[in-house]
């Protein structure tokens, strides 16, 4: 009897929890930095326009940069279903970010959609010219492991591997494993080996 009043009870403080966090948030607007258990940072990033699907787990902290300024301050962003990412990455929602279905990011992973001179307006000037902002997508399947980083305008093909501390500045292919800086085909993933 006494498990179960104990369950009841984390129940319902984890759901008061959970209503006073998003209720701050929804006064305050949303927060540049999740630093909370899954189904909270699940919940904040729907509630401010990220679409997410099924079975997703979103580790602490997760990053979230340049957001706009709108109610859906996470619009830029959509994972799909069962995907994964660990504490530590940092997200630039620039341009948008798309981790399709079973695409995981391992701790510390980067990814940058522009390349804008942090608010340096005299570079901004000078060097507009060389200035971006691109979609990055990483399709089906891809793992992305630790403290790798993922340049603007890149689309990571199906079911690839993304080395830790790999620097990703152009397009990767389908089924290949990629490393180094910058990063290289080091080979191709066949199934079953």
């Amino acid at each position: 009897m006494k498990r179960v009043i104990k369950r009841i009870v984390r129940k319902i403080v984890s759901t008061l929890y959970h209503r006073a966090v998003l209720t701050f948030y929804h006064f305050n607007g949303a927060p540049r930095i999740l630093r909370f258990e899954v189904s909270l940072n699940l919940e904040i990033l729907r509630k401010f326009g990220a679409k997410v699907g099924e079975n997703v787990t979103v580790m602490s902290p997760l990053v979230l940069s340049f957001v706009e300024s709108s109610r859906e301050k996470y619009k830029n962003l959509s994972l799909g279903n069962n995907v994964w990412l660990n504490g530590g990455c940092y997200l630039d929602l620039a341009s948008e970010i798309i981790l399709e279905d079973g695409a995981s990011l391992g701790p510390g992973v980067t990814i940058m959609t522009h390349n804008n001179n942090n608010y340096n307006k005299y570079l901004d000037v000078i060097m507009a010219h060389m200035c971006i902002r691109k979609q990055v997508r990483i399709k089906r399947g891809t793992g992305v492991k630790a403290h790798a980083l993922i340049g603007a305008g890149v689309t990571i093909g199906e079911d690839s591997i993304i080395a830790g501390g790999a620097v990703v500045t152009k397009d990767v292919g389908s089924r290949v494993l990629v490393g180094g800086v910058p990063a290289k085909v080091i080979r191709k993933l066949e199934e079953g080996k």
